[in-house]
């Protein structure tokens, strides 16, 4: 039941910690140079993942200038004896000059830079795009050090190497939903199953009232409707939908879209939520396919005999094709322009979904999944195909 939001009003600070306060609940890392936060040793072969990183020069003398190499990742403060002076933003050289105002009134100073960590995109390489300052703190010119430090054997990131594009390639053949099934056997049930309760596995089930999340419908093999979330979903059917035969089949493909972190999976089940009514007559004896897509199972399909390519499909298919790669492999960006939704593999490895609604456009394909010579590539689409995917160098985030 919806509940309508409320305003609780303005609130007044009741008190406030400074800083120094804060950082009295902590034990500092010394090292020689700044390190990036994945760096540091705060735990069992990781380091910091998220939040803000703190660099600390003490005991300095009044500088006239500041200079950080390489700027910050992602956002940093900069703070001489606990006031701000200056933000830095960005990769580039930071460069800042100081005047005598802007120190206290003290016989040393401390210098604070606060580096913010604003995330990482998903296809973001952890080794290429760390977070905090991003090289040498120079003050009036020379680099200021902790001294009698004792020097960290600190690991050098890969040489990078640039994504490049392999462009545009032609699906070789395709296998449709029945090709597919046939890989399987179904399982029978009175009723719709959720996903989770399918006994497909030592006390589990499939891990990844309407439909949870979405379902395409199907009669005979072609799309006849959408179903998405909850709610009680009724269409009419016409006699052009049904196809030339005595008897019909009526599919209905249900995607799990994910779930919260905060989600009862005792509740938030996926699949059909209730019964599938015919003509108002509630219908049994359903066959049941889970299809995972695991690795196995994806390397079946490879091996299967295809159909060749036809345009204007309206239904469920495993689209192949083949990336002949002629020297070492690199990064590389697959665009489905034209496609709607769907699953690309690589290699029978799963590499992410798609959808045209954006905004991301574009699917990062790690050259480690990719091998000199030929390469299998699968798109499991569940509408239309155009039969053509590009292998681009940039990302399309939206």
């Amino acid at each position: 039941t919806y509940v309508t939001p409320v305003s609780y009003g303005k609130l007044k600070v009741k008190d406030y910690l400074s800083l120094e306060d804060v950082l009295t609940q902590m034990k500092p890392i010394v090292t020689e140079k700044p390190q990036h936060m994945e760096l540091l040793n705060i735990g069992s072969n990781y380091g910091q993942n998220y939040g803000f990183i703190l660099y600390r020069l003490t005991n300095l003398q009044k500088f006239k200038h500041l200079k950080l190499t390489g700027g910050a990742s992602d956002r940093g403060v900069i703070l001489v004896d606990h006031k701000e002076v200056g933000v830095v933003e960005g990769k580039k050289d930071y460069n800042q000059d100081l005047k005598d105002t802007q120190f206290a009134n003290t016989t040393t100073h401390t210098l604070d830079i606060m580096v913010e960590n604003w995330g990482r995109q998903k296809i973001g390489n952890m080794n290429i795009d760390r977070k905090g300052l991003n090289g040498d703190v120079d003050i009036d010119a020379k680099f200021n050090k902790e001294r009698s430090q004792p020097k960290l054997l600190i690991p050098k990131p890969p040489t990078y190497v640039a994504p490049v594009s392999y462009g545009k390639i032609k699906v070789r053949d395709y296998l449709s939903l029945e090709d597919v099934l046939t890989q399987m056997k179904p399982i029978v049930t009175e009723k719709p199953q959720h996903m989770e309760l399918l006994n497909i596995g030592s006390n589990y089930g499939q891990n990844y009232d309407g439909a949870s999340d979405r379902g395409v419908i199907l009669v005979d093999h072609k799309e006849v409707g959408v179903v998405e979330g909850k709610k009680d979903y009724n269409q009419d059917l016409k006699d052009t939908q049904f196809a030339n035969a005595t008897t019909h089949t009526l599919d209905i493909m249900v995607e799990n879209c994910g779930r919260l972190k905060i989600g009862n999976m005792n509740i938030d089940r996926k699949g059909l939520n209730g019964d599938v009514d015919i003509d108002a007559k509630v219908a049994t004896n359903f066959q049941t396919f889970p299809l995972e897509f695991k690795e196995p199972f994806v390397k079946q399909l490879s091996e299967l005999k295809g159909k060749p390519f036809v345009e204007g499909l309206k239904s469920p298919a495993v689209y192949r094709f083949e990336l002949d790669i002629k020297d070492s492999p690199k990064d590389t960006f697959i665009r489905l322009d034209g496609w709607s939704k769907g699953n690309v593999f690589i290699n029978d490895f799963n590499i992410g979904r798609y959808y045209h609604i954006g905004p991301q456009q574009t699917l990062y394909i790690p050259a480690p999944l990719l091998k000199t010579g030929k390469n299998e590539i699968l798109v499991f689409e569940l509408h239309s195909s155009t039969g053509l995917v590009e292998f681009v160098d940039t990302p399309h985030l939206g």
